[in-house]
């Protein structure tokens, strides 16, 4: 009896030891696939950066130069949006971004064992907001960017880009949030 015992503790051991590797390799290969997401999704955010860096700063500031429009003269944070795609015409300046419609991108990958290509779909979304570095009351610089509700001269673009194509218990809920400021 002693002996059955021993085995069939022996063989709980083995089973556990064997299901603990199993799940180390499962959650490595979902940290390997999220890692080059990642290289992928932040690749789609530079982009989308590089298109928002070719449109005006703001709606009143269109051909003029910065000393001809104090910041109470630029687009209010209430009018910030357009719920257009980024690539649309009437996306004219950064703040016509925020709330945008989803941007989707796809990028073809290839499996470098088997050679199987297949598309990553992205969709990129959009937050924009005035920030400043300094304190309103003191004028005293701030330890980091600070959102304000009043007009600036800088407004900070927060992208979030999502690939819907990942599925998996391990992968949901998938995103990369990255932001730049952009100043007039």
């Amino acid at each position: 009896m002693p002996q059955t015992t021993l085995a069939l503790l022996a063989l709980a051991l083995a089973s556990t030891l064997a299901l603990n590797q199993s799940k180390t390799g499962v959650y490595a290969q979902a940290d390997m696939v999220r890692n080059e997401v990642d290289v992928h999704a932040l690749g789609v955010a530079t982009e989308v950066f590089e298109i928002v860096s070719t449109k005006d700063f703001d709606e009143a500031t269109t051909g003029t130069l910065i000393s001809d429009v104090p910041p109470e003269g630029m687009s209010a944070p209430s009018t910030f949006g357009s719920g257009k795609d980024l690539l649309d015409p009437g996306t004219d300046d950064v703040d016509d971004v925020h709330d945008m419609a989803p941007h989707r991108v796809v990028r073809e990958v290839t499996d470098p064992e088997t050679g199987e290509r297949s598309a990553l779909e992205f969709e990129v979304t959009a937050t924009v907001e005035y920030v400043t570095d300094r304190d309103p009351v003191t004028g005293a610089a701030l330890p980091r960017v600070t959102p304000t509700g009043q007009p600036t001269y800088t407004k900070r673009v927060e992208l979030t880009v999502r690939c819907p194509s990942l599925r998996g218990p391990l992968l949901d809920g998938y995103r990369v949030v990255v932001s730049r400021l952009f100043s007039y």
